[in-house]
Formats: C-alpha cells, sequence, structure tokens
C-alpha cells in the first residue's frame, strides 16, 4: 500500500511511519 497521507506523517512525528512496503523517513 503506497498511501502517502501527509496529514498522517504530520500527526506521527516518531519514526513509526506505516507506509505498506515503503518507508518514508521525515
Amino acid at each position: 500500500d503506497y498511501e502517502y497521507d501527509l496529514y498522517t506523517v504530520e500527526e506521527d512525528t516518531t519514526m513509526n511511519f506505516d507506509y505498506g512496503s515503503s518507508s518514508y523517513p521525515l
């Protein structure tokens, strides 16, 4: 699942970004 929810990323300030098969280190 390659759903890049930028809104969810802002909420997840930790390094626990669930992007399916691809991790987006922001």
